[in-house]
């Protein structure tokens, strides 16, 4: 484990002029492209960002620190067992994950020191952890734990206007702290011309394609966050009451977007602590929500590992080839294809899958005419035949196997083309 610190150091003349410039340099090229700043952009799902620590200093300064970051390791651990396994498996392994966590400093590899202040008696640390993914899979695998190792997309917040401090306006607040909680790389817009013209939150709530388009081009984000709230106080009991009831809907391309609601009341004694209560934690249960519902959709099944034959027949469309395959490794699970024949028709691969069939199902989809399922594998069609010449037929069943279900015989002569070639079969 290495552990390192980013602190600055204090500069003289010449050298604190250049700091300046440099820093101002910075701060514009964020603010132009907040994307280049986006927080886990591109990275790994086993670095673990922003881990917040604050103790008090009983020990000494030095013993203080160590304590600091070995309590971070462990909370940095909690949180990439939240994106990587479904609540119900946590609460199935919790003996077993909370034996791992006390071994933390072990399944970091990194250890990156961002801040470090002392204020009064306490001392606060600011990190980033990175954590070994071959000691964790290996100890997921030991015990059958399916898991997801799929990074969630970059997303971007996108909060209606409202005049003064609304629900709304409040929650959009409470988003970003609890959403870097969980792990979820979230960017805010800049609010500028271009932003008001072309991100409508009504747009984006109904996944239209030109925002969703508008968000990857700007902000490098896959998906797009549109969250609003209503607060209503609660009469009867004691004292003073809110409730606060919140929609998430998350607009994603080429599928319906998803609508997610929760809720939170709380007593409160004033408008601020509501602020401070009430719309974190129910920012929470949102992000949360998601986030499971994410794992739950990428999951991993160790048990479930199998090899897959495809005969994929492109013709000369080798850009069709490479989109395909390109397709086919982002599917959760899937293995870098091996090739194990090629011709200028059609190409032979062997895949292995760990995955969940209707994440491959719906990636093949997207790419493929048209499919067969046989003895000696899957037949897959990226492009229809030349006209006047015969279809490609799947390879012959092995003797004695039945015919795969629901498949036609191949006829010779036949015409295959988008239009005509039967639909896609359930073939997983």
């Amino acid at each position: 484990m290495r552990i390192s610190r980013d602190l600055a150091q204090p500069a003289t003349g010449m050298g604190r002029l250049w700091r300046w410039a440099l820093a101002l340099l910075v701060v514009v090229v964020v603010r132009i492209v907040p994307v280049w700043a986006a927080d886990g952009a591109g990275g790994s799902i086993y670095e673990v960002r922003g881990v917040e620590v604050s103790l008090p200093m009983n020990k000494g300064l030095e013993a203080t620190h160590e304590a600091g970051v070995s309590q971070a390791q462990r909370e940095g651990l909690r949180r990439l067992f939240m994106r990587m396994l479904t609540q119900a498996e946590r609460e199935s392994r919790k003996e077993f994950l909370a034996t791992l966590s006390k071994d933390a400093k072990r399944l970091t590899e990194r250890t990156v020191v961002r801040s470090e202040k002392q204020s009064g008696e306490k001392l606060s640390l600011h990190l980033d952890l990175h954590y070994s993914r071959k000691e964790i899979t290996s100890a997921f695998g030991k015990e059958k734990i399916s898991f997801t190792e799929a990074a969630y997309p970059v997303a971007l917040l996108i909060v209606p206007e409202e005049k003064g401090e609304g629900a709304t306006t409040l929650l959009g607040k409470a988003m970003p702290l609890a959403a870097r909680e969980q792990g979820f790389n979230l960017l805010q817009p800049l609010g500028d011309l271009e932003d008001l013209t072309q991100l409508s939150s009504e747009r984006a709530e109904k996944g239209d394609a030109a925002v969703l388009e508008q968000a990857a081009k700007r902000y490098g984000a896959g998906e797009t966050w549109v969250a609003r709230a209503k607060a209503t106080p609660v009469t009867g009991g004691k004292g003073t009451r809110v409730k606060v009831s919140a929609t998430l809907v998350v607009a994603r391309p080429n599928v319906a977007p998803i609508t997610l609601q929760a809720s939170e009341e709380k007593g409160v004694s004033s408008a601020a602590e509501a602020a401070n209560a009430v719309y974190p934690a129910v920012a929470t249960k949102l992000v949360q929500q998601l986030l499971e519902q994410w794992v739950a959709d990428h999951v991993l099944l160790p048990g479930n590992k199998r090899t897959l034959r495809l005969r994929v027949i492109h013709d000369v469309q080798v850009v069709r080839l490479t989109e395909f395959l390109a397709e086919l490794r982002a599917v959760p699970g899937m293995a870098e294809p091996r090739m194990v024949q090629a011709s200028a028709r059609e190409t032979l691969f062997d895949c292995d899958f760990a995955g969940r069939d209707e994440q491959l199902d719906a990636a093949l989809a997207k790419r493929v005419l048209h499919r067969e399922k046989s003895a000696e594998g899957l037949t897959l069609w990226l492009v229809p035949p030349p006209k006047g010449e015969p279809a490609p037929t799947a390879p012959a069943p092995a003797p004695g196997a039945a015919p795969a279900p629901g498949a036609a015989p191949a006829t010779p002569g036949q015409e295959a083309s988008p239009d005509s070639a039967p639909p896609g079969k359930s073939w997983l």
